[in-house]
């Protein structure tokens, strides 16, 4: 007794097993009494056949069903930057959902929610101060990294001299912006 079909499928399918000689009479393990059933889950599949002495005959099949994958992305982009996903180029924040077949051959959906990082800092700043004094500039939002025109890269700076002092920040996804500031 021969069990034949395809004996590896994807969730969500089926697939047929059959037996190739013919009997008067088959009962397989998860019901059916015909040459053939149709299966729709993994495991060991067994069909015992009759003849017309009423003899009989076991025989099993092993069974792989493979899992279909649902996979969830959270990831930012900076502006003016774009995404590939999959044959995708994204350039805008949004949600996406994409098919690809995973290693088993199946069909898995991908979702992807992309961000726009854009930072935005604020800096704090006198408008100006007195001869032999400091003045202090922050900025008031918390970044990856600061680089002040003067070389400090701490979130604030002390001045004793007048002019233009700019920050560049970077956020943890490597986005940058500048902020100036002029004190006289």
């Amino acid at each position: 007794v021969t069990i034949v079909g395809v004996t590896e499928f994807c969730m969500g399918e089926t697939t047929t097993l059959a037996v190739t000689e013919q009997y008067p009479n088959y009962v397989w393990n998860i019901g059916g009494q015909e040459a053939s059933v149709e299966v729709s889950f993994g495991g060991e599949i067994c069909v015992t056949v009759f003849d017309d002495e009423g003899c009989s005959s076991t025989v099993c099949e092993m069974v792989t069903m493979n899992s279909t994958d649902q996979v969830f992305l959270q990831e930012a982009i900076c502006e003016g930057e774009t995404y590939q996903f999959g044959e995708q180029t994204l350039d805008m924040a949004g949600s996406y959902t994409q098919t690809f077949v995973n290693a088993a051959g199946c069909d898995s959906t991908v979702n992807l929610e992309l961000g726009m990082d854009i930072p935005m800092p604020t800096l704090d700043a006198p408008l100006g101060f007195c001869p032999g004094e400091s003045a202090t500039l922050n900025v008031l939002e918390t970044f990856n990294s600061y680089q002040w025109s003067n070389g400090n890269t701490t979130n604030s700076i002390s001045v004793t001299e007048g002019g233009e002092y700019c920050v560049t920040v970077t956020t943890e996804n490597g986005c940058e912006a500048i902020v100036c500031g002029d004190i006289e």
